[in-house]
C-alpha cells in the first residue's frame, strides 16, 4: 500500500484545495448543498491529478532513475510494475470525468482541460521557457473556475487575477527548488531540459514579481466594492499582513531548495503553516461571524 500512497502523491492533493476559495468568499461555506458540491469537486480533482502523477511518472521514468530525489519514486525504483500503474491512471482519469458528468457537462468539460492541460504540458510545454509555468498555473485556475462554476457563483475578477498571480508565484518556485535541488545535473542527464534556460536570478526576479502581484491583487480583491458589498465588511484588509508573511515565508523557503518541491518544503515548515491557519480563521471569522 505505502508505494501506492507515495505514488499517487497523496500530499499534493493539497493543490486542490483552490476549489474551495470560491465557496470561502462566497458566504456558502456553512450550505451543504454547495460544501458537498465543491468537495466532490475537490476529490475529482485529486483523482485525475493522481492520474496525471502516474502517467509522467511512466513516461520519465528513465529520466526519473537519473534524478537525484526522483529515482526514489515506486515507479522509478521498480516497486510498482508499469502495466499496474497504466491500469491505475486510466481507471482515475475515466472514473473522474465520468462522475464529472453527475455534477454538470461543464465540470466534465473543465476536468476535461485539465487533462488536455496536462497532457500538453508533458509532451511539450515543459520544454519551453515560461510557457512551461503559464501551463502549471493554468491548472490551478482551471480548480478555481470549476471551484466556482459549481456552486453557481460568479467569480470575482480580482480573485481570478489573485489566483492566477499566485499559480506563477507557486511555479516559478517549484522551477527554482528543482534548480536548487538538481544543481547542473539536469543539465548533463536531460532530466528537465527547461532548466537549463533559468538561472537563480531571474527565478529570483520572476518570485519577486509575482509575490508583489500576489500581494497586490489580493489588496485589490479584499478591498474590492463587491467584496465589501457581498460581505458587508470591509474588514478583509485586516488579513493582509498573514498573507504577505506566507508569501515571502514561500519564497524565501523555495530559495533553500531544501527540499524535493514547495508541497514537501511547506508542509514541514511549522511557521508557515501556522501563519497560513491564522490566515483561515480570521477570513472566517470575518466573513460568517463579525
Amino acid at each position: 500500500i505505502k508505494p501506492w500512497l507515495v505514488e499517487l502523491r497523496i500530499l499534493h492533493w493539497v493543490k486542490n484545495v483552490f476549489v474551495f476559495a470560491p465557496l470561502v468568499f462566497s458566504g456558502q461555506l456553512f450550505r451543504a448543498d454547495s460544501f458537498i458540491k465543491s468537495s466532490v469537486l475537490f476529490m475529482l480533482f485529486c483523482m485525475l491529478s493522481s492520474s496525471v502523477y502516474l502517467f509522467n511518472d511512466i513516461i520519465d521514468l528513465k529520466k526519473d532513475q537519473e534524478h537525484p530525489q526522483k529515482k526514489m519514486r515506486p515507479i522509478a525504483m521498480g516497486l510498482i510494475p508499469i502495466s499496474s500503474a497504466w491500469m491505475a491512471s486510466l481507471i482515475l482519469a475515466g472514473s473522474g470525468l465520468f462522475m464529472s458528468l453527475l455534477l454538470h457537462l461543464n465540470i466534465f468539460a473543465i476536468l476535461l482541460c485539465y487533462i488536455a492541460n496536462n497532457l500538453l504540458y508533458s509532451f511539450f510545454l515543459r520544454n519551453v521557457t515560461i510557457a512551461d509555468v503559464i501551463s502549471i498555473s493554468v491548472g490551478f485556475m482551471l480548480r478555481l473556475i470549476g471551484g466556482a462554476f459549481v456552486i453557481n457563483v460568479e467569480l470575482s475578477r480580482w480573485l481570478l487575477m489573485c489566483g492566477f498571480a499566485l499559480s506563477l508565484f507557486l511555479a516559478f518556485g517549484k522551477r527554482r527548488v528543482e534548480l536548487e535541488s538538481t544543481g547542473h545535473s539536469c543539465q548533463n542527464t536531460g532530466y528537465r531540459n527547461v532548466l537549463s534556460y533559468y538561472n537563480k536570478d531571474n527565478l529570483n526576479n520572476a518570485l519577486s514579481i509575482t509575490n508583489a502581484l500576489s500581494i497586490c491583487t489580493y489588496l485589490l480583491f479584499v478591498t474590492d466594492p463587491s467584496t465589501i458589498i457581498l460581505h458587508h465588511t470591509n474588514e478583509l484588509i485586516y488579513t493582509a499582513p498573514l498573507v504577505v508573511y506566507c508569501l515571502f515565508r514561500y519564497m524565501f523557503k523555495v530559495q533553500e531548495g531544501k527540499g524535493t518541491g514547495p508541497v514537501d518544503i511547506l508542509i514541514k515548515d511549522s511557521a508557515f503553516l501556522s501563519a497560513l491557519f491564522l490566515w483561515l480563521m480570521l477570513v472566517l471569522f470575518i466573513i460568517y461571524i463579525t
